[in-house]
Order: structure tokens, then sequence, then C-alpha cells
């Protein structure tokens, strides 16, 4: 689940989330940077596409992500994201296999936007 003040917000938490679940996130550096761009039919979908972008990305360039400037417009998404080559120091968890339409849905808690979806594993 992702949550922030905008849709960007809410959607790099998310991200930051999946990677901590792969991860040590506290310990990915900046070393690479990759810049993706995603276009959904809508935001819960946008969600799901940015996701499983990302893990295509980790797998192709073998690293994991910790930090992401998301910028969505209407139904696409584009996002700078840094981080550092696999390795045992980043202390590797469970690899998560795909973002999934399971659970996804999102909503506003006040002036807090919310987003999540099941990742499958």
């Amino acid at each position: 689940m992702g949550k922030g003040a905008t849709w960007e917000e809410a959607f790099a938490e998310a991200a930051k989330g999946m990677f901590a679940y792969m991860c040590d996130i506290e310990k990915v550096g900046t070393e690479n940077k990759t810049k993706l761009e995603v276009q959904a039919d809508d935001i819960d979908a946008l969600l799901v596409e940015f996701l499983n972008e990302l893990l295509f990305l980790k797998d192709k360039e073998e690293t994991m992500y910790g930090a992401f400037e998301v910028r969505i417009n209407g139904d696409q998404l584009t996002c700078v994201t840094t981080g550092s080559p696999f390795s045992n120091e980043l202390g590797l968890k469970t690899e998560v296999k795909a973002a999934t339409y399971a659970g996804l849905k999102h909503w506003e808690d006040g002036k807090t936007k919310c987003i999540q979806c099941i990742l499958d594993v």
C-alpha cells in the first residue's frame, strides 16, 4: 500500500514498500538511474503497470531500487528511479513475481491519498 499527500507520493511509497519486501531498502544506493514510462486506463491499473515495470527493470538491470520520483499526467506515469546493483549487502529477502489486480483499490482518507494491490511472491 502507498499513502501520500498526492497520488505521486502514494505511488512512490507503494514502490518503496514493494522493494522493502525484497531487500533492506535503507541499504540501497543511487549508483544506477533509470527512467520509465507506463500508461493505463485508470489510476488502479496504472499502479499495477508501474510496479510490474519496476519488477521487469529490476531483473533486466539487475538492480534493486530505493528512490522514486513519480509524475502522473492523466493516464501516463513517468518515474526516475535510482538503485544499487544486486549484492548480498542489500540484505536480499523474498522475491516479488508480480503486482496483481487482486485487492486493487484507491481511496482518499481526508487529505491522504491511498492505493493498494496484492503482490504475488
